[in-house]
């Protein structure tokens, strides 16, 4: 069995199932991304890179 860390704590975890060592650090997490503090970068933030020939569609 490998041992996980809490993505929001970092403590522990022994199960491999699991993401968050409590149901606490679980709401963490859900309040981030509910309060948007979280998000995936879709296309418009890599507008700086100005080369839209890399870019698979």
């Amino acid at each position: 069995m490998s041992k996980r860390t809490c993505l929001v704590c970092q403590n522990d975890i022994d199960d491999d199932r699991k993401t968050f060592c409590s149901e606490r650090c679980r709401l963490i997490d859900l309040s981030g991304w509910l309060g948007e503090r979280y998000r995936i970068p879709d296309r418009s933030d890599f507008n700086d890179l100005n080369d839209d020939d890399n870019w698979v569609q």
